[in-house]
């Protein structure tokens, strides 16, 4: 992830009112997507064999990645 220098704009010189809670908005919806995304690949790389068994394989794959239910 991206990781910026607050103190930068700390003064918000030249840039709009709480610029930085804004880039820090915009980087908590990226992660939302990222993790997302991955959840979309973990589903889509089961094989057709496990679906019946998704239920119970899918949480643990999600907790494996780190990615909770």
């Amino acid at each position: 992830m991206w990781v910026f220098n607050k103190q930068a704009f700390e003064n918000e010189e030249g840039f709009p009112k709480n610029y930085a809670g804004h880039l820090e908005e915009c980087v908590d919806r990226a992660r939302i997507l990222l993790k997302s995304y991955q959840k979309l690949q973990i589903i889509a790389e089961l094989h057709f064999l496990e679906i019946p068994f998704a239920r119970w394989l899918l949480p643990r794959r999600f907790k494996k990645h780190k990615l909770y239910v």
